[in-house]
């Protein structure tokens, strides 16, 4: 059984999870979603920018969606964005491109999320590993989310 530091702080806290494991890896939210058998629509990406400091900033959105960069500049009250690269996102977070959960464990970076992640009855993300998933009910994933912020202060919500 695949354990990460995702499942670790899930474990902890009583959350109740699926692990969805697959032979293959994915790198994106399209191949996961097949690999897991789950729709698309229930699945949360993580994006990883640089701010205007080069410091980390993370956007979590239902996986068939863009980031609104525009929208995030604005809640974040930021100048500028780009896009982490890999090693950054390595250094920095601990992770790969295709295994970014929706929060971190251990780091402190701000974290926006749309509110439209919890339009389901069920979210799947990244369990840290590219060969994994986590699926949990949207209300057990509200609560992780809520338990992070309280625990770190760095998610913002980009709309309710």
């Amino acid at each position: 059984m695949v354990r990460t530091e995702i499942t670790d702080y899930l474990r902890e806290r009583g959350i109740e999870y699926e692990l969805l494991e697959h032979s293959d890896d994915a790198v994106t939210s399209e191949k996961a979603a097949k690999l897991r058998d789950v729709p698309l629509a229930e699945m949360v990406k993580s994006m990883v920018f640089l701010d205007d400091d080069r410091e980390v900033v993370v956007a979590i959105v239902p996986a068939e969606r863009k980031v609104d960069l525009g929208s995030l500049r604005e809640i974040a009250d930021i100048d500028s964005l780009k896009f982490a690269d890999e090693e950054v996102i390595e250094d920095d977070l601990g992770y790969t491109i295709g295994a970014i959960p929706p929060f971190f464990p251990g780091r402190d970076c701000p974290i926006y999320m749309d509110a439209d992640i919890f339009r389901n009855d069920e979210v799947n993300f990244s369990s840290g590993r590219p060969d994994a998933g986590i699926e949990v009910e949207t209300r057990a994933f509200r609560t992780v989310l809520d338990e992070f912020d309280a625990e770190r202060g760095s998610i913002g919500t980009a709309s309710d």
